[in-house]
């Protein structure tokens, strides 16, 4: 009888196909005991997820060539869902909300009854299938400026979405100036760190308008992300409402 090795270990483990947005399938594993290991002992430090989850598709994306850093936050959620899913073997995720419906409720230790408005504040516990989330249309990356200048922007990766605040201008600035690839100027096709060094393209923004800038912000800023609804109904007053859920914090937060 031969000796087991990883190679025969890691072959009697779950595995799928995903396909990435730039049309790459790259093949995944299930969790193993070290991963949900990394993600126990994140929840338990109440610590961000972000680092955790790259860690984990580090060791379950079965592919050495690919940089998960590098992946835009729209890949990264759709790789861990997958994963989940298939380490788990289902699609269903218990989830909990608060009702935020405003009724009317007895004042504490009155002894006439009034009453006053506020909110239920009651805890719904509701099943929702990750089978059900999509992910929106992920916008193209040229983005033109003039009839003579169009830059080509690639998707900000999971660290630069966790990393830059696209609500303080500084931040969005600078991250649109990490995200731009090329810049088309006159038929000519530049690319950045090639043929325009990384501190010139300043000066390339010196030369673009309000309205030019903001179809580059609109870019980094609106990316998608997979969402889906769920109907909610409160057990206590019966309110009912869809909530939309959107990105892995909704889903496993």
């Amino acid at each position: 009888m031969s000796k087991f090795t990883k190679d025969m270990l890691l072959e009697a483990v779950q595995q799928t196909n995903v396909k990435l947005s730039n049309g790459k399938t790259v093949r995944v594993r299930a969790m193993l005991i070290k991963e949900f290991k990394i993600l126990m002992l994140a929840a338990e430090s109440d610590s961000g997820m972000e680092d955790s989850i790259v860690q984990v598709l580090r060791g379950c994306v079965l592919d050495d060539k690919l940089d998960i850093g590098t992946l835009p936050i729209f890949d990264v959620e759709t790789l861990y869902v997958t994963i989940w899913k298939l380490s788990k073997g289902t699609s269903i995720v218990p989830v909990k909300f608060r009702c935020v419906n405003e009724i009317e409720k007895p004042i504490p230790d009155d002894e006439e009854g009034k009453t006053y408005m506020g909110r239920c504040d009651t805890e719904i516990k509701v099943n929702i299938n990750l089978n059900q989330a999509k992910l929106s249309k992920v916008p193209k990356p040229m983005v033109k400026i003039s009839d003579n200048l169009t830059v080509e922007m690639r998707y900000p990766n999971v660290y630069e979405t966790e990393f830059f605040n696209v609500q303080k201008d500084s931040d969005l600035f600078d991250l649109v100036l990490r995200c731009i690839s090329k810049v088309h100027l006159k038929g000519d096709a530049l690319v950045v760190g090639t043929d325009i060094p990384y501190e010139e393209l300043s000066e390339v923004m010196d030369y673009v308008d309000d309205k030019g800038f903001a179809k580059m912000a609109a870019f980094v800023n609106d990316l998608p992300q997979l969402s889906l609804t769920a109907a909610v109904k409160c057990p206590h007053c019966g309110h009912c409402e869809p909530v939309e859920m959107i990105g892995l914090a909704d889903f496993f937060g």
